[in-house]
């Protein structure tokens, strides 16, 4: 006779659900470095482990920009290295840094004096409240303060910095600093645009106490190995500082 048939399996058991997906956000990390960018670096780390870093850069004055995904939730340390201890501005160039969380940014800087600068921030971020269905009624305002006391006007004074390159320009650049408060007030460069050519900027400063820098980035000055370069400040038709033999700074 013949074999009964075997009875069909049993049916599978369903799989277990997938956990939910951890959600992410994005950080992007932006420096601007100054006339030294070897001595800078960075570092994004989550506990004891590095996520992302950057750095050290080769480029003087320009823009580096890094975008990468971390955990939308979890604390984070953001650690900017500086070798030199003299920040990315502003005496050696008008460098920054930045760092964004889903495009908010969280710090920003440049002016320091310390090897490292850290910065901890956790996510997923606080969100600002919710603003009220109603708007309360404003108390009148008050009335406006009386104008305060007409005051002449502050002196000023114009100087001209004139700088003939030499024939490697994308080395130079010049900034005037207020010595009280390390605000660059003006300057240009490195690069200046063309080779052996007269570069005059006139500058107005108010009364105070300033410093001069010129900058070459190659550490072999304006003259005279690549041309005849030289530097000067003037003032009221007096040449208030000269210079032409200069490493990287002067």
């Amino acid at each position: 006779p013949p074999l009964p048939s075997a009875p069909p399996p049993p049916p599978l058991p369903p799989a277990p659900p997938l956990p939910p997906s951890q959600p992410q956000s994005l950080i992007t990390v932006t420096v601007i470095t100054d006339l030294y960018p070897l001595e800078t670096r960075w570092e994004l780390v989550e506990g004891f482990t590095i996520l992302s870093s950057g750095g050290p850069y080769t480029g003087f004055r320009e823009s580096y920009e890094s975008t990468f995904p971390v955990d939308g939730s979890g604390a984070y340390t953001f650690i900017l290295y500086d070798s030199a201890a003299d920040g990315i501005c502003c005496r050696y160039g008008l460098g920054s840094y930045s760092v964004k969380v889903d495009n908010v940014t969280l710090f920003e800087g440049g002016a320091f004096s310390t090897p490292t600068v850290l910065h901890s921030f956790t996510l997923p971020l606080a969100s600002p409240p919710a603003p009220p269905n109603s708007l309360p009624r404003l108390p009148p305002s008050p009335p406006s303060p009386p104008s305060p006391p007409w005051s002449p006007p502050v002196p000023r004074l114009e100087v001209q910095v004139c700088i003939l390159t030499d024939r490697f320009p994308a080395e130079t650049g010049w900034s005037i600093v207020e010595t009280l408060s390390g605000e660059v007030v003006a300057g240009d460069g490195p690069p200046l645009a063309a080779p052996e050519v007269w570069f005059n900027t006139t500058v107005s400063l108010a009364h105070g106490s300033y410093e001069l820098g010129i900058f070459d980035s190659a550490g072999d000055g304006l003259c005279c190995s690549y041309g005849l370069g030289t530097w000067l400040i003037v003032s009221e038709s007096e040449t208030l500082a000269s210079g032409s033999r200069l490493s990287f700074f002067d």
